[in-house]
């Protein structure tokens, strides 16, 4: 005859219970172990990575890539120009290497090119004058080729003359009409030639 035992099966119980919260507890503390790990590093082919030995010093990249390089403002020097005028022709592109003779562009002043092919001439008043005759003629010319008679003034601008390519006298004449010898023109614009005394010449008659 079998004798009942019932503490058997409390301590089997309890057995059971103590195993599942040991089972339990070891699962917690694996899961926190496993949250506090770092990710893992992602994985490459390994045709896509260089491998070398490590060194020290600088390292060059280069790559290639489509678009355009947009320097930052700080490396940027704005350069007003003298002359308002017109570009004409972009020489260097941005970032080129330039020294002071270098020429970045062609610009273009209607102003200031039609000052270079203007004849401006200065002179200094003769006692008695009230008006001047200029004289110009070829550099390679014997005579006088063209005169313009101006009032009672000191400078005369002659548009669309090239100074350089033309000699220039200047005569003074008086309120009688008499007219000096012609005093040549051979100073820059900076200084004045001084006309000739007025003498009686009379002018040939037609």
């Amino acid at each position: 005859m079998d004798i009942a035992r019932p503490e058997f099966k409390q301590r089997k119980r309890r057995r059971q219970i103590a195993m599942i919260a040991g089972i339990v507890v070891v699962v917690a503390i694996l899961t926190a172990a496993v949250y506090r790990l770092k990710p893992a590093a992602p994985t490459v082919e390994r045709g896509t990575v260089w491998t070398d030995t490590v060194k020290r010093g600088s390292m060059l990249r280069q790559v290639r890539g489509i678009g355009s390089l947009v320097p930052s403002q700080e490396s940027v020097l704005q350069i007003p120009a003298e002359t308002e005028a017109t570009v004409l022709r972009i020489r260097l592109l941005p970032g080129s290497l330039v020294k002071p003779e270098t020429v970045i562009c062609d610009m273009s002043d209607p102003s200031v090119e039609q000052a270079a092919v203007d004849a401006h001439l200065q002179w200094k008043a003769s006692p008695g004058a009230s008006a001047y005759r200029v004289f110009w003629r070829e550099a390679w010319g014997p005579d006088w080729q063209q005169e313009l008679l101006v009032g009672n003034v000191t400078e005369v601008t002659l548009p669309n003359t090239l100074i350089d390519d033309l000699v220039f006298g200047v005569a003074a004449v008086d309120a009688s009409g008499h007219e000096s010898l012609v005093s040549p023109y051979a100073a820059p614009m900076s200084s004045a030639v001084e006309a000739g005394d007025i003498k009686t010449v009379p002018q040939p008659q037609p």
